[in-house]
């Protein structure tokens, strides 16, 4: 018998422990033969610990292996799987391939993407198996055969930058202490899978300062070095650059405004941008087919928030999708669904594009869209309704929608000079009152006699949201 001993140095590869029926799943291809030949493969080393932040080699090794091979064999190459167990018992755990050289070593890029794929970027320790065999190549010519399989456990650590559960923005326009600070937003994400984070500042007066402090340190030593987030130069005015959190600088503003500070940890680099808000954004998309931008959201405060109605449909059967635009007509700076860090409600991301969703199909949407915080809400409104002294507030008024005329419509109604409202789905968490001429969210009660009701609420036609009402 030749025996050989073939290094397949020390790597972590990651693998939290799968349920232990590796010839079911892993089992390589054999022959008849396999037995026979009586190859023998061992793990001399069966538990390793590796933190990929601290490898410095592209490559790292993961075991040693000794194999015992007839005369006349040799080595055509290593195959390796790293093992994932599965979350319930009794099913079959996940099984990844990994290229491993024929010393041994496997890319710390490769483990690396394994490992985050499956439990995600964050940087804690995480367990798994890898399993190893070979496959031998017998002295005939081309036959190979392969060996048992050798079963490492392993601790591996991905890299990852350091990310902070929460950032806050101080300087200048703010002041250089925890009270009056302001908190960077963030989604509802692991910081490690979103790692970026956003704030809106107004300075009143040039060349203001800033830096950045992490919830580290506003838990402890506020200004504690390393820490403090900052670029590398002092004074430095970029509108974009590198953070550092080891002796970081202070940034600088040079001229009032409205500014959005955006920050993505997970490369530490930042943005700064001026924010200059339109009365309007505009409805385009498929309910038109794409061809006009007439209905349109409301800016309500100086921090960005726009409201309103949209009515979304796919008459052309394009998909119900759709974007807004900050001048009719005009794609110049689209709003997309790339201009968001979070979507919810009944909108979603339309696969392949960068077109926007109506994910609860045609129908009309009440519209939360947030350009200082980047996020997009909707509520499809499958039931509005009118309520008010007329019918003791104990019941809504169903409406129906006219999509040729974008209108809530409902007659044969007994309403008096009395309080009523419109409000949508039964709750009064979105509703619109006050003038007819001039409706809007959370508005006093409207006063007005009608048999006949049309609400407008998509501003299609009209800046404000309004109603007709008649006999």
């Amino acid at each position: 018998m030749l025996r050989k001993l073939l290094y397949c140095g020390a790597i972590v590869a990651l693998l939290a422990s799968c349920n232990e029926d590796f010839d079911d799943w892993a089992q390589p291809q054999t022959n008849e033969q396999q037995e026979a030949m009586n190859i023998v493969a061992t793990a001399l080393n069966e538990n390793l610990t590796v933190n990929l932040a601290e490898a410095e080699e592209e490559y790292i090794k993961i075991t040693d292996i000794d194999i015992d091979a007839p005369e006349g064999f040799t080595l055509d190459k290593l195959v390796a799987y790293v093992l994932f167990e599965a979350e319930e018992e009794g099913a079959q755990g996940e099984m990844v391939p990994i290229e491993i050289t024929s010393t041994g070593t496997v890319a710390k890029e490769q483990l690396q993407s394994i490992i985050t794929n499956h439990y995600g970027k964050r940087p804690d320790e995480r367990e798994a198996k890898m399993v190893i065999y070979a496959k031998m190549k017998a002295p005939a010519g081309t036959t190979t055969v392969n060996s048992n399989q050798v079963v490492v456990n392993l601790k591996v650590t991905p890299e990852a930058p350091v990310i902070d559960s929460a950032y806050y923005l101080v300087g200048d326009m703010l002041s250089w202490g925890a009270d009056n600070m302001l908190q960077f937003n963030h989604s509802d994400a692991d910081v490690y899978e979103d790692p970026v984070f956003t704030v809106i500042v107004t300075t009143t007066a040039e060349n203001q300062y800033w830096k950045i402090i992490p919830q580290s340190n506003v838990d402890g030593d506020f200004w504690s070095n390393p820490g403090v987030v900052g670029p590398a130069i002092d004074g430095d005015a970029s509108t974009e650059g590198t953070l550092v959190n080891q002796d970081a600088q202070a940034g600088k503003i040079e001229q009032p405004g409205k500014y959005r500070i955006t920050i993505n940890m997970m490369d530490y680099t930042y943005k700064i941008e001026q924010i200059l808000f339109e009365d309007f954004v505009y409805f385009i998309g498929a309910t038109d087919g794409w061809k006009a931008s007439e209905q349109r959201l409301k800016l309500q405060n100086e921090e960005g928030l726009y409201t309103g109605y949209v009515y979304c449909a796919d008459p052309n059967g394009w998909g119900n999708c759709f974007k807004f635009q900050r001048v009719p007509g005009s794609w110049d700076n689209e709003i997309n669904s790339g201009t968001f860090t979070i979507i919810d409600g009944d909108f979603g991301y339309h696969d392949g594009d960068s077109n926007i969703q109506a994910n609860a199909g045609e129908g009309v949407y009440y519209v939360q869209l947030d350009l200082g915080s980047l996020t997009l809400s909707a509520t499809k409104v499958n039931l509005m309704g009118i309520i008010g002294d007329f019918n003791s507030w104990g019941g809504d008024v169903e409406m129906t929608w006219n999509p040729s005329e974008y209108c809530f419509e409902a007659s044969r109604l007994s309403i008096a000079e009395c309080g009523w409202k419109f409000r949508v789905n039964g709750g009064w968490g979105i509703n619109l009152g006050g003038d007819v001429t001039d409706l809007v969210h959370d508005g006093g009660n409207i006063f007005s006699s009608a048999e006949i009701v049309r609400l407008y609420p998509t501003r299609r036609d009209n800046d404000n949201i309004y109603a007709q009402v008649s006999y």
